[in-house]
């Protein structure tokens, strides 16, 4: 089989294939929203394909068109901008990437961009913000910049700045 076949095969099996900086990321549309009671998970009103929650409890979500929501405690609320992916370290800490790899953190009203070129990043209750780009360059954020960090890895997963974890 070849590798236009087994993409084909896996397109099936997923609901979109997103290009970012020309890189496949496959994402699963979820066909709906569930929180955790402490027992059971309940169904919550609404359709999103990627969701991520902050150690304070803040919850955004991205659904399958690029539309952004923010949970206000009963419901999903629309929030302008568009991107595929979401990342939550907390309430002041919410941070996206476009389908261009254009990184966007939210100020508090809006999603301004700030300069890098990445295809994931990752978030900690801290603060701490690190990324990779599509040749699997590491990037550190500073308060203003992402600065390349030695090493290549494929995907990261921030609890803290002191925990900082990585798959290659």
């Amino acid at each position: 089989m070849n590798l236009k076949s087994l993409l084909i095969l896996f397109a099936i099996a997923v609901s979109t294939i997103l290009l970012i900086n020309n890189v496949a990321i496959a994402r699963v549309e979820a066909e709906g929203i569930y929180k955790f009671d402490g027992s059971n998970f309940n169904k919550i009103p609404g359709a999103l394909s990627r969701i991520a929650v902050g150690s304070d409890g803040s919850v955004w979500g991205v659904n399958s068109k690029g539309m952004i929501y923010k949970y206000d405690g009963s419901s999903f609320v629309q929030v302008p901008g568009a991107l595929v992916d979401i990342k939550v370290g907390n309430k002041d800490n919410v941070w996206g990437v476009n389908s261009k790899g254009m990184i966007y953190k939210y100020d508090g009203s809006s999603f301004v961009q700030v300069p890098a070129d990445l295809n994931t990043i990752a978030v900690g209750s801290d603060g701490s913000v690190w990324g990779i780009n599509a040749k699997t360059q590491i990037y550190k954020y500073d308060g203003r910049n992402f600065n390349q960090v030695p090493g290549h890895l494929s995907d990261i997963a921030v609890g803290n700045n002191a925990n900082v974890w990585g798959l290659y």
